[in-house]
């Protein structure tokens, strides 16, 4: 049996795993984290949010994007319960739900998400901060995409002479 010490080095193994774009592993690392996590403080523990988190990270690294939003809601329930709603916390799951919804293509959901991420780095972290910027840029992007959407639905829709 998994004991509890054990489960940050097999979190940080699925990690590894990920960056070597080695998805299967890091997600059978990440589980058997989770399970000793869940185990040892409940499914709901602010212990289990990161592992939670990189699970959706991993799941967004394949494509596999209801996978990877169902974890990072989970995750953001956690953060929320334990932090509160406007928590700093919170902040890069937003943006990771940010980031899936734009790679599905719904510019409308990605931005709602880039602006309460970039607005609790903006207030917690201060403007300069990588994390406020990269959010910023995020949000921004997702903007743009909305405004270029909008603007051919417009020239689809004029009536010609």
């Amino acid at each position: 049996m998994d004991h509890i010490n054990t489960a940050n080095t097999i979190n940080n193994l699925g990690i590894t795993y990920h960056s070597q774009g080695k998805y299967d592993e890091a997600i059978a690392q990440y589980e058997r984290a989770l399970r000793i996590f869940e185990t040892a403080f409940g499914v709901d523990h602010i212990n289990t949010a990161n592992t939670i988190n990189n699970l959706g990270i991993t799941y967004l690294s394949q494509g596999k994007y209801d996978e990877a939003i169902a974890q990072y809601e989970r995750a953001l329930r956690i953060k929320e319960t334990t932090f509160g709603v406007d928590h700093v916390n919170s902040a890069s799951t937003l943006h990771n739900i940010g980031l899936t919804y734009k790679n599905m293509g719904d510019w409308m959901s990605a931005k709602s998400y880039f602006e309460r991420a970039a607005s609790l780095h903006r207030l917690c972290r201060g403007e300069a901060h990588e994390f406020t910027i990269g959010s910023e840029r995020e949000l921004a992007c997702a903007i743009d995409a909305l405004k270029k959407k909008d603007s051919r639905r417009s020239r689809k829709w004029k009536w010609r002479k």
